[in-house]
């Protein structure tokens, strides 16, 4: 009889080898794994640091000066220095290919760029054939360029404007910088700007927007009065002054006698010379509006909402109101003005800026916050339409703001406190005027004083809450103000979470160096750099 023989034995050894070759298949694979892992952590880790070297090589045009050339040979030292110092270095993770991190400069785009070769030695996947895996980087970081922005620039226009200010004057000074600042911002792909100069009044530009129309005489075709075009502006009934034509002077009577004068509203004792006269003839003066407007009354004043209820009032027949300077509305990049580009007519109106003339004017900066914010706000319609119940309609809609990253601020530059405050008048449809501070009863002064301190705190608190940031150049404030320099500092200059506003959105300005340092620093944080591969 023949015997089976069991096939354990063979079988048993069958298996011991599919093991093993399963095992050291398994291991190449975790093999593989652990040096793809170490390839894929090496990109990385350079990839991260070419970028950072990239960047802030980009970034040393925000320690430059605005407008100055680019210094290619800095910027390629702060690259190499970043690089090596966040790198890894070459050993048995990297082996670097010459000619190694060499970043350049290019004028074309503005930008800083990189290529880098390595090598990642394997371990395990020697076996299969691969003794290094080649790696190719690439980084470019674009200049810093501004950001979408939307800015006011908000100058006090007062007669001291024109006092010295180093080897010029302080408009001098001013507008040299405001120039530079709008050249800079100028090189957003989507910038708005504008600029409102202001004394008590701030006058608007009526010859844009058809605000009003007058109201002939039938007989002398002379204006009498004035007709509002728009729902938020309301004019009080049209004044009647008649001017002398034909004067009388006594010359026996004549004399020099002492009187007061005032500059930004503060008096001082000045002499005029006075005489006995009586006028032979006068006529009936033609009724205008030079586009200077008042606030509106309590408790609609530090806010902008619903004019069309709450009216602002247009200034009549005033003569200080005819050398009050006129704002520039928001003034759009890629739009003409006539055969000007944006930038160039911003600069016109900034080069024709100056100071009032002596006597005319005073201080009141609620009144010209007050019109920044109109200009930087548009308000719609449930379909998105434009409202025109709101006056000044140049800025971006809130859903382009949202949509493009628009960064809005005002820039107020004064040099000094409010020498007016708004008369306390009540009253939806009553007429709101300003008067001067320092021309009333000596014991109602300082409440005057307080209140349009007042105004100020609440229209920049205000103007801050609606997402519009607010940087301060106190312009060489006396010691008398150093109070009002820290009310505008604490008050309304804008304040990060977390952050000291010291240098940031604040300046206390001593001389035209730190005043063109300020324009400069307020640009550049308006600015961004970023990678474009």
């Amino acid at each position: 009889m023949v015997k089976s023989r069991s096939g354990t034995s063979g079988e048993g050894g069958s298996v011991a080898i599919i093991v093993a070759l399963c095992l050291v298949t398994l291991i190449a694979i975790a093999g593989a794994a652990v040096d793809l892992m170490r390839f894929v952590y090496a990109k990385n880790a350079m990839q991260s640091a070419m970028d950072g070297a990239m960047v802030a090589a980009s970034a040393a045009a925000l320690g430059e000066a605005t407008g100055a050339q680019p210094d290619s040979t800095k910027m390629r030292q702060i690259a190499i220095d970043y690089f090596n110092t966040n790198s890894l270095p070459d050993g048995a993770l990297v082996q670097r290919i010459p000619p190694g991190f060499d970043p350049k400069y290019d004028a074309t785009s503005d930008s800083v760029t990189s290529t880098l070769d390595f090598n990642v030695p394997m371990t395990f996947m020697r076996i299969m054939g691969f003794n290094t895996l080649t790696v190719h980087l690439v980084s470019t970081a674009k200049r810093p360029v501004p950001a979408p922005v939307q800015m006011v620039l908000v100058v006090d226009s007062t007669e001291s404007m024109g006092d010295a200010f180093g080897s010029s004057t302080k408009m001098a000074a001013l507008k040299t910088s405001a120039k530079t600042l709008i050249t800079l911002l100028m090189k957003s792909p989507y910038a708005k700007l504008g600029v409102l100069p202001f004394g008590w009044l701030v006058r608007l530009d009526t010859s844009q927007g058809g605000y009003a129309t007058p109201i002939l005489d039938t007989q002398t075709l002379k204006p009498i009065d004035v007709k509002s075009n728009v729902g938020w502006l309301t004019f009080p009934t049209a004044p009647v002054i008649y001017d002398c034509t034909q004067w009388q002077v006594d010359q026996s009577t004549c004399k020099t006698v002492n009187g007061t004068c005032y500059k930004d509203g503060v008096p001082y004792t000045c002499q005029s010379k006075q005489c006995t006269s009586k006028c032979l003839s006068s006529v009936r003066r033609a009724v205008t509006w030079d586009g200077c407007v008042f606030l509106r009354s309590p408790p609609n004043r530090n806010v902008i909402a619903d004019p069309i209820n709450f009216n602002y009032y247009g200034v009549l027949s005033a003569i200080t109101c005819v050398y009050a300077p006129i704002i520039t509305d928001l003034v759009t990049k890629g739009q003409t003005y006539g055969t000007k580009t944006a930038e160039q007519f911003l600069t016109d109106k900034i080069n024709a800026m100056a100071p009032m003339s002596p006597g005319i004017g005073s201080t009141y900066i609620p009144g010209a916050l007050i019109w920044a914010w109109n200009m930087m706000t548009v308000n719609t319609k449930a379909n998105g339409a434009i409202d025109t119940d709101y006056p000044l309609n140049s800025g971006y809609t809130d859903t382009v703001v949202q949509q493009r990253g628009v960064r809005r601020a005002l820039v107020l530059i004064t040099d000094g406190a409010n020498t007016s405050y708004a008369v306390p008048v009540t009253g939806a449809t009553a007429y709101q005027s300003l008067g001067l501070i320092a021309n009333t009863d000596a014991t109602k002064q300082a409440a005057n004083q307080q209140a349009a301190t007042d105004d100020m705190k609440t229209v920049c608190q205000n103007i801050k809450g609606s997402g519009i940031a607010i940087y301060i150049i106190a312009l060489q404030l006396s010691a008398s103000d150093l109070a009002y320099q820290s009310l505008l500092r604490d008050y309304c200059a804008t304040k990060d979470p977390g952050v000291s506003n010291v240098n940031q959105y604040f300046f206390n300005i001593a001389n035209p160096t730190e005043l063109q340092a300020a324009f400069d620093r307020i640009g550049k944080s308006l600015t961004y750099n970023s990678l474009t591969q």
